[in-house]
């Protein structure tokens, strides 16, 4: 008769020892697999937190690629390193990641993750991971703490939060002398005492979400005191869209990057304990209703909606607005019913000129801004969605003849993009069809051309830029040149009116995700001081809010979301020095522009011959006072922003002015008091 005695504990060989007795913040990060901008917002973090020591227990390239970028990061801010097992694999060329799962098929797919790290790895980065140790204690102020990958006797095994048993934890610490041990592998984060205060600890991992239908990661920071570890499990958001959207583009498959828009394991599950898988499966089955909640483009998201729009009137794509009865009576119904907004940037046009509509819709706007501009004006109105400049060019005709003169245009083309002509671009494809590599090459080659040589908007042809609630449909990395697209079409002294919906807190990452939110106008939205400094980036000056809704045209999970209408305007010409300067009324102390430029109340201030045109115009009209040079300088030189802000009065009279004046009238009342 025999029986089975379970096997003795041990630590892994090797353990690499070091000494942080004065640190009070030890951030422990691992799991990366290769996320470089979820890895960016842990550090973001764990620094605004005041980590003071960063540790990285393994896994840190994986199924993202970007091996060397990642690897770089690291080594760069992370003092102490374990190694796990996708860094044992890589050192040894294998081609799998060894991860242990129980599952053929998980071990399938995670070797096809092991090899785009592979893919992305330096032959130097490579031979430094095998520099890295199994193990690692760190000496603090609380006592010693056991740092591992898997557990601290197998790189590679899972420590499920279900299947803990204390006694091989205990004697793990026992063995190491330690006050606490810090594990990763398994992904998802939890916190264990294992008796006499000790404690056992999963970080989570950076590179994934822990398969709770969230798009957060997580890491563990660690306040260190005599007392002990007080630990804190991180949630991290991070732009997740955008970096899936990058790593879709450069190849990664779906089964490693739909994970991380939907919260929801693809890989690993099966080999779960039954108790943790079947509380996976339920999460599954709640986030994933016929995948309607996943959104991987935002613009196929967009156009599908709006399309639809197009074709019969949707009521939660607008929000109310009155627009003056006037201009809509020579407008068709139809363009009136499919037309969505949340503004009307219309109402600051003016006669004569030149207006471009960014995503024009079927032409409400534009029709508006054609009476307005009168037959000496032009209008442009832009889209790129082909049912809706369908209704906006087939009743052009009817309204030009309604009002009398055709000064409407409809062009297709993307906002964020208004350089290519969509129109030109598809009849180019369409007489050459991409086949292959070298005809998807050959097309990327044409537009780049078609920029060039037949932009939609040329650089500096525009006199205002209006649209109405269209620039949060764009995807958020491609916001900056949607801004900076903006700025170039308009003449030098041009401006911008935008009416927008804009939030009153982040958006999360999580809303982000969700189709009819983002095409609805809600989670693609600015915050308000986001749109404001997206105008500043872009070099506009002079911006102001024009209209603030105050109640909020919706509410979402306690998120307010109303319209905003602002006011920005492009800078024109060199800036040139006239000795010229300018006093700022008041009412308030001082005011500060865009440029950094500080205006004290009552004081000459020096500003160059650009500044001091400007601040004759809207929006700072009437808020100075505007002193010329007595004799004007015939050949001007280029303003030094360095010189003192102050305009001493003899630089504007001339350092020989000496006059002296008789008294000119009274300044006192008849009655001989002095005003």
């Amino acid at each position: 008769m025999s029986c089975c005695l379970p096997a003795p504990v041990s630590l892994l060989p090797g353990i690499a020892r070091h000494s942080a007795t004065t640190a009070r913040r030890i951030a422990v990060m691992g799991g990366i697999y290769g996320n470089v901008p979820a890895l960016e917002a842990c550090l973001a973090d764990a620094r605004a937190q005041g980590a003071e020591l960063f540790v990285c227990n393994g896994d840190m390239t994986g199924c993202c690629g970007h091996s060397d970028r990642t690897l770089e990061l690291l080594r760069a801010n992370f003092t102490i390193f374990v190694a796990g097992n996708h860094e044992q694999q890589s050192f040894a060329g294998a081609e799998t990641c060894a991860c242990n799962y129980a599952n053929a098929d998980d071990t399938t797919c995670g070797s096809v993750g092991h090899r785009y790290s592979l893919q992305s790895l330096s032959e130097e980065n490579r031979a430094w991971l095998g520099t890295l140790p199994e193990l690692a204690t760190i000496e603090t102020a609380a006592g010693h703490l056991l740092v591992c990958h898997g557990s601290p006797g197998q790189t590679n095994e899972f420590l499920y939060e279900t299947e803990l048993d204390e006694k091989p934890l205990a004697e793990w610490l026992d063995l190491a002398g330690a006050r606490a041990l810090i594990c990763t592998h398994s992904g998802f984060p939890w916190l264990r005492e294992v008796g006499d205060g000790r404690l056992a600890i999963n970080a989570g991992v950076v590179g994934k979400p822990d398969h709770d239908g969230e798009t957060a990661v997580h890491y563990a920071l660690l306040s260190v005191s005599a007392g002990g570890f007080r630990v804190d499990l991180r949630r991290v958001e991070y732009d997740a869209i955008a970096w899936v959207a990058q790593i879709t583009a450069e190849g990664v498959e779906p089964i490693f990057t739909e994970p991380l828009l939907t919260g929801v394991w693809t890989i690993g599950v099966a080999s779960m304990p039954d108790a943790l898988r079947s509380r996976q499966e339920r999460v599954i089955a709640s986030r994933r209703p016929d995948d309607k909640k996943i959104m991987s483009n935002p613009e196929s998201a967009v156009k599908e909606r709006y399309a639809a729009g197009a074709q019969a009137r949707e009521a939660e794509l607008c929000c109310p607005v009155s627009y003056d009865p006037q201009f809509l009576k020579v407008i068709p119904a139809e363009v009136i019913e499919r037309d969505y907004g949340c503004g009307d940037p219309s109402k600051h046009v003016r006669s004569g000129e030149t207006v471009l509509d960014l995503g024009s819709g079927t032409g409400k706007i534009c029709f508006i801004a054609a009476q307005v501009v009168g037959p000496k004006g032009r209008v442009i109105g832009v889209d790129m969605t082909d049912d809706m400049l369908e209704v906006a060019r087939r009743n052009a005709p009817v309204v030009a003849e309604r009002i009398g003169y055709a000064n409407v245009e409809f062009r297709k083309g993307r906002i964020q993009d208004l350089a290519l002509d969509l129109q030109r671009f598809d009849d180019a494809l369409q007489a050459n069809p991409i086949t292959g590599a070298d005809s998807y090459h050959r097309a990327g080659e044409l537009a780049a051309e078609l920029r060039l040589k037949h932009p939609l908007v040329p650089s500096d042809s525009i006199d205002v830029v209006v649209s109405n609630c269209v620039l949060n449909l764009v995807e958020g990395p491609q916001k900056q040149q949607l801004f900076a697209e903006l700025f170039r079409v308009l003449k030098k002294g041009g401006r911008a009116v935008i009416s927008d919906i804009v939030s009153d807190e982040e958006v999360p990452v999580r809303l982000q995700q969700d189709p009819e939110l983002w095409s609805g106008c809600i989670s693609g939205a600015f915050t308000e001081e986001g749109f404001l400094k997206a105008f500043e980036d872009a070099g506009f000056h002079g911006i102001r809010v024009l209209v603030r809704d105050a109640a909020p045209w919706r509410t979402v999970e306690g998120i307010e979301f109303r319209s905003l209408t602002v006011e920005a305007f492009k800078g024109a010409g060199a800036a040139l020095e006239r000795n010229q300067a300018v006093v700022y009324r008041g009412p308030f102390t001082q005011v500060e522009d865009e440029r950094g430029n500080v205006y004290p109340r009552g004081v000459r201030i020096a500003v160059s011959d650009r500044t001091f045109a400007q601040l004759q115009r809207e929006p700072y009209a009437g808020l100075f006072d505007f002193i010329e040079p007595m004799v004007a300088v015939e050949q001007p030189a280029p303003f030094d922003c360095e010189r003192p802000e102050r305009r001493h009065p003899r630089e504007s009279k001339g350092l020989a002015y000496d006059a002296t004046t008789e008294q000119g009238g009274s300044c006192c009342s008849p009655g001989g008091i002095c005003c």
